[in-house]
């Protein structure tokens, strides 16, 4: 009896678990190549975070599901502390040689990121990049990540609809559609595939996945929502988008996205808690002296762009919408000339993009996240000021 229930554990198959560990650690040779051309090229995804938080500052980091360590790198490479989390020896050993041939410090840990095991309440950022779709139990994940934040620290989650196909017929039309426009194996991670890595077997185990059937970032925006997460945002990173008509109307499906979300503060808003904050140590000032170096001027372009009342019309008249010379010059009481001058100022610095719409030029405004932002700074600022008219204001943290 004894031999038989040997014979029996012997024979059990191994565990869904195991056989995606196992496909990564295949893949791990191809990845570590598509990390460094990435790390050096591909600016995009850090740049679109950095629209909704800020990178400027010292932050704990971590990392989950870190793969090659190109998350990683990339925070650390700002001067953050990270802390990379993953179950593939083979990955972690790659993430490993990567940092160290950039010369980063980074503290790769193997371990399981649905249960990291990290101290609670450590961290500023927690960052997850192409590993969510992989996990068995996201929603459990999400929980444990989310008590590893400090207090007003942010959540990250860049991702995307991988293998939904397998199950939503509108997503599958869209897949079909650009395969048969751009081919079936122009990405990267197609391209540096070394070892030619079978990638139906992954294919074949994300049936077992319970984001393979969600319609995402509806279903990671509805999770955060219920683990009282706030000041919630996405922002697609397709190139070329597509929707589809369903009974609510268009809906757009992305290929893949962000997600940020922010742990709430206790009883202190964002501004209270800045000023609680307690002053950087002495040893981090070299790193302040540098960031101000490389910065130059561009961020007293910006603040003398917008040092002007016309200006700051033109972008309250452009948070409506797009709109044209003419459109603008009766919004905000000016001639087209001095409009048209004041459109260029904006230009030169990004606030205001420009494209032209058969035979008229449609103005924009280029990064709305980050003007009312910035409108929200000032607002919080001046609420704080003797006298104010908050009903004015009605700034967002007044």
């Amino acid at each position: 009896m004894q031999e038989s229930e040997t014979l029996s554990t012997e024979a059990r198959p191994p565990t869904l678990t195991a056989q995606i560990q196992d496909y990564w650690d295949q893949r791990a040779q191809g990845y570590t190549l598509a990390t460094r051309i990435s790390y050096v090229d591909d600016g995009y995804t850090m740049k679109a975070i950095g629209h909704f938080i800020n990178l400027n500052r010292h932050m704990r980091v971590a990392d989950m599901g870190t793969g090659c360590g190109l998350m990683a790198m990339w925070m650390a490479s700002l001067g953050h502390d990270v802390t990379a989390v993953d179950n593939s020896s083979a990955m972690l050993a790659e993430a490993r040689k990567n940092a160290r041939d950039a010369g980063l410090e980074i503290d790769f840990v193997a371990g399981d990121m649905e249960n990291p095991g990290l101290e609670p309440g450590s961290f500023d950022l927690v960052v997850a990049k192409s590993s969510v779709w992989c996990l068995q139990h996201p929603a459990i994940a999400y929980a444990n990540w989310v008590d590893l934040l400090k207090p007003g620290g942010h959540l990250i989650v860049v991702d995307g609809n991988y293998y939904l196909d397998l199950y939503d017929e509108d997503y599958r039309k869209r897949k079909e559609y650009f395969d048969m426009k751009d081919g079936r194996e122009t990405g990267l991670h197609y391209r540096t595939n070394v070892n030619h890595v079978d990638t139906n077997i992954i294919r074949e185990l994300s049936k077992q996945l319970p984001l393979t059937r969600e319609r995402r970032p509806t279903w990671d925006v509805e999770a955060l929502l219920g683990l009282g997460m706030t000041d919630i945002h996405v922002k697609s990173l397709d190139k070329v988008h597509y929707s589809t008509l369903t009974e609510s109307g268009l809906v757009k499906i992305p290929v893949t996205f962000i997600v940020v979300a922010q742990k709430p503060y206790s009883d202190m808003t964002p501004h209270d808690a800045a000023v609680f904050e307690p002053p950087i140590d002495d040893d981090l000032i070299p790193g302040v002296t540098e960031r101000i170096r490389n910065s130059g001027d561009m961020e007293l372009g910006i603040l003398k762009a917008l040092a002007d009342q016309k200006r700051m019309d033109i972008l309250r008249a452009l948070e409506s919408g797009r709109m044209s010379t003419t459109q603008l010059s009766k919004a905000v009481s000016a001639s087209p000339s001095l409009v048209s001058h004041n459109l260029s100022i904006l230009r030169e610095q990004g606030i205001v993009v420009s494209e032209r719409d058969g035979k008229e030029v449609i103005h924009r405004i280029g990064n709305p996240y980050a003007l009312e932002t910035l409108m929200e700074i000032c607002g919080v600022i001046v609420c704080g000021k003797p006298g104010t008219d908050e009903r004015r204001l009605e700034p967002k943290y007044c």
